[in-house]
């Protein structure tokens, strides 16, 4: 059954050759530098490697959030809605609005701010992994790459569930 494009054999199955396409162009989209990844690199250089994987951790729960929510069409909705589009930018924007008012109301440290915020140390596992997770998950754009990355490897005709959770698992 060649003639389905990336899809052979039985129609839930992917092919090595489409898994590693996907996992060449998820390399690429993750070392990408956007906000996620420029967090990353500051939480390693500030906390080294075993505390800023907690960040790390937070970013791929984030990136699992964004592919279950295009997978039930959220990703569609934010690109064909910009009211949608709006409210996520602005759940972010008010993300950031609560880190900056953190901050104005600590000694003028982020890390103080972070502390006042979360009860904890700025460079704890927990608040390193929750300010990844909502950089991570608060961003628009992951929803709308998402939404226009993820169906080019998907066949509508074969469990969309299945093939959804592979790509998860390897992006």
């Amino acid at each position: 059954e060649h003639g389905k494009g990336y899809w052979v054999g039985r129609e839930d199955d992917m092919t090595g050759t489409t898994i590693l396409a996907f996992a060449l162009v998820a390399f690429i989209g993750i070392a990408t530098p956007g906000p996620t990844v420029l967090l990353a690199l500051a939480n390693g250089s500030r906390f080294g490697i075993r505390r800023a994987s907690f960040g790390m951790i937070g970013a791929v729960l984030s990136d699992f959030v964004l592919i279950g929510a295009v997978a039930i069409g959220l990703g569609a909705l934010l690109a064909a809605s910009e009211f949608w589009f709006s409210v996520v930018k602005w759940i972010g924007v008010g993300y950031l609005a609560f880190l900056g008012i953190m901050l104005l109301r600590s000694r003028g440290t982020l890390d103080e701010s972070l502390r006042f915020a979360s009860g904890r140390e700025a460079g704890s596992a927990w608040t390193i992994f929750l300010k990844s997770f909502f950089v991570a998950v608060t961003n628009p754009k992951g929803y709308l790459f998402f939404s226009a990355f993820l169906p080019q490897f998907i066949d509508p005709a074969a469990s969309q569930v299945q093939q959804y959770a592979l790509l998860a698992l390897v992006f």
